[in-house]
């Protein structure tokens, strides 16, 4: 089949086609319909999936997409690196992903409440000078917890 012109429509395909057992899944990425767009889809399986904590590049329909594929365990833990790391890759996806399987809304208000809750302790962290260069000059920098 080709692509169709709406890229919602082929990643829901997708999933269907190959997580029928998924609990949910969010697509985020370039969603124009052009060839040249790739999907990035989030799909939470079953606890113990054997396909649980692994990423998956692959054409659908003629269009690239990248799957990252979880369950609650290996996703709480991916997601968790990814905010100490920060660089918050599926959090973002959970986050402002549209849904095209299940129902996502837990994870979204636990990855609402982790970024409000790292906001406010970012705000909140005492401010501490530093001299820089040879004292003529200083720096504000925060503090981390």
């Amino acid at each position: 089949m080709p692509m169709s012109t709406n890229p919602v429509i082929d990643a829901r395909d997708l999933v269907a086609e190959l997580f029928p057992q998924a609990r949910w899944a969010v697509l985020n990425g370039s969603m124009r319909p052009s060839a040249g767009s790739d999907l990035d889809i989030m799909v939470l399986l079953p606890d113990g999936d054997p396909r649980a904590a692994w990423t998956d590049a692959r054409r659908f329909r003629g269009r690239p997409v990248e799957l990252f594929l979880h369950d609650e365990q290996s996703l709480d833990s991916q997601i968790a690196w990814e905010l100490g790391a920060r660089k918050p890759f599926l959090h973002r996806i959970v986050t402002t992903g549209a849904t095209i399987a299940g129902d996502p809304h837990l994870w979204r208000g636990r990855c609402i409440g982790t970024a409000r809750s790292l906001s406010s302790r970012r705000l909140s962290a005492p401010v501490r000078r530093i001299p820089s260069g040879r004292g003529a000059r200083l720096s504000w920098l925060r503090c981390r917890r």
